[in-house]
C-alpha cells in the first residue's frame, strides 16, 4: 500500500470546505475517486484537487464536502490516504480513504 498524506484534520480544513495536503503531496490527476472500504456500500467520493497560487494543494470540492458531513469528519479527525490496488475487485478506484473521529 503506497502512502500518498496522513493528517489531522483541523477547523480550518472544514470552514473552508477544502482540505489543506501536506507539502510534498503529488498528484497528477486534476480529480480522484477514492473508496472507503468502512462503507459496507462502497461509496466513492469524487475529490477535485486545487493548487494555490503560492503551491498550496487541496483536496474539495462536492466530493470533500460530503464525505465531511456523511462521515462526521471534524476538527481532529485524522486521515489518510493510500493508492493501492484492489485485487480482489480490480475495476474499484486505486485510491483508498481511511479516517478516524
Amino acid at each position: 500500500m503506497g502512502r500518498i498524506f496522513e493528517k489531522t484534520v483541523d477547523q480550518t480544513d472544514i470552514g473552508k470546505k477544502k482540505l489543506k495536503l501536506p507539502r510534498g503531496t503529488k498528484f497528477e490527476e486534476p480529480q480522484i475517486v477514492v473508496r472507503d472500504e468502512t462503507d459496507e456500500t462502497n461509496t466513492q467520493w469524487n475529490f477535485q484537487l486545487t493548487k494555490s497560487a503560492g503551491g498550496q494543494s487541496y483536496l474539495g470540492g462536492q466530493g470533500w464536502e460530503d464525505f465531511v458531513s456523511s462521515k462526521g469528519i471534524g476538527d481532529g479527525s485524522w486521515i489518510g490516504l493510500y493508492k493501492e490496488k484492489d485485487h480482489l475487485n480490480p475495476e474499484a478506484p486505486p485510491y483508498k480513504i481511511v479516517f478516524r473521529n
